[in-house]
């Protein structure tokens, strides 16, 4: 799974929802040093893949992401665990999964710059699997990068 990661087996897309006037972010905000902070945002997002067939994914999860306080470019760290549901139930190496419900998580880097930092761009590492409560489970280890825009 790993040792295939440098190499493009599947064509991959994904575009995400996480509204930035409060209502998915979460109010709190934690100090963790002089001029980093800890807060979280529910991201729901959709996506897909195409291997041996074409499969399409939702999923919801909340982020936790460690930043830059106060900044004109902020970096960041972040993680998050949630719930996937997949159109079929083939996995991107092309072996059956389980179960079309998989647990999905991912760990991230990346910044925020321009004006009011709207721009944002980032290498994440998502992992798809039904944690083991079914066979097989061959999971599915993508490597993303993405860009995001924030209209607000």
């Amino acid at each position: 799974m790993i040792r295939n990661f440098a190499l493009v087996s599947v064509l991959a897309w994904a575009c995400s929802a996480a509204a930035a006037d409060g209502t998915w972010n979460w109010d709190r905000k934690w100090a963790l040093a002089e001029d980093w902070q800890l807060a979280g945002y529910m991201e729901f997002s959709t996506g897909g893949w195409q291997g041996t067939e074409r499969v399409a994914a939702v999923a919801a999860l909340p982020v936790f992401r460690i930043e830059r306080s106060y900044s004109a470019v902020v970096p960041y760290f972040e993680g998050g665990m949630g719930l996937s549901l997949l159109s079929q139930v083939e996995a991107a190496s092309g072996r059956p999964a389980s179960s079309r419900l998989q647990i999905g998580d991912h760990i991230g880097v990346g910044m925020r710059f321009g004006e009011q930092r709207r721009h944002e761009i980032g290498l994440r590492l998502q992992h798809l699997s039904d944690g083991g409560v079914a066979r097989p489970n061959p999971g599915m280890s993508f490597g993303l990068v993405r860009y995001q825009y924030s209209f607000e």
